[in-house]
């Protein structure tokens, strides 16, 4: 096999981000400018789904564009003439939420963990270890 059939099966990351709408974006652009691509729903935990799948915008979860290596070059030239930057993956706060939900979903986390934490101490005191 030579080596650009197999830079051919090689894809590689474009395009990241934690809205699904500029996703969705990129995928139309590189779809017009007739680009192979797919696209990832990746997770902070390193769980990647293949879309389509349900999106659902919530911490630590964004969504990759992949491109063959050998068409990475022009597939960039091509985002950055429609003025769209390349950037890494995104933090897991990225998605943007309103800050009163940001601030809910951090005391809900805090609120099961020391219910965790609890339920631990309990079964000390009670010695059921």
């Amino acid at each position: 096999m030579n080596a650009s059939a197999q830079t051919d099966k090689e894809f590689v990351a474009l395009f990241y981000s934690a809205k699904v709408y500029e996703h969705d974006h990129v995928c139309q652009i590189l779809k017009a400018a007739r680009i192979p691509h797919f696209g990832r729903q990746i997770t902070i935990s390193g769980l990647s789904l293949a879309m389509p799948v349900m999106p659902a915008a919530a911490p630590g979860m964004y969504w990759g564009v992949f491109v063959p290596q050998a068409m990475h070059d022009r597939a960039r030239t091509v985002l950055e003439a429609q003025g769209l930057t390349i950037t890494p993956p995104p933090a897991p706060w990225a998605f943007a939420p309103a800050p009163c939900a940001r601030r809910m979903l951090k005391m809900l986390i805090v609120l099961i963990l020391a219910a965790l934490a609890g339920m631990v101490v309990m079964q000390l005191l009670l010695g059921a270890y």
